[in-house]
């Protein structure tokens, strides 16, 4: 299974919510661009759980500037992740 179907398969065991942003989005509507993170924008509802997620995957937060968690990989095989985090209002609009 691919890195993404992974973190989509458990995020979604977990009910962890999320909307792919930044450079994979943008790929993904067929615009070429060279990224070397995932950035998801998620709840502040859902902050902790998430930290959670990818702390338990290895995962090291290395920036944690409140409503944005830059956090490393445990491994060269997986991706760098960024998270953003809006109001659930503005979340649950999305």
């Amino acid at each position: 299974m691919s890195f993404f179907a992974t973190i989509h398969d458990e995020a979604s065991r977990r009910k962890l919510r999320f909307l792919v942003i930044g450079g994979l989005a943008v790929i993904h509507y067929g615009y070429s661009r060279e990224t070397g993170d995932m950035d998801l924008l998620i709840s502040k509802n859902d902050r902790e759980d998430w930290l959670k997620f990818w702390l338990g995957r290895g995962y090291v937060c290395f920036h944690d500037g409140g409503v944005f968690i830059q956090l490393k990989p445990p491994d060269s095989h997986s991706w760098p992740v960024d998270l953003m985090m809006t109001p659930e209002e503005t979340f649950a609009n999305l």
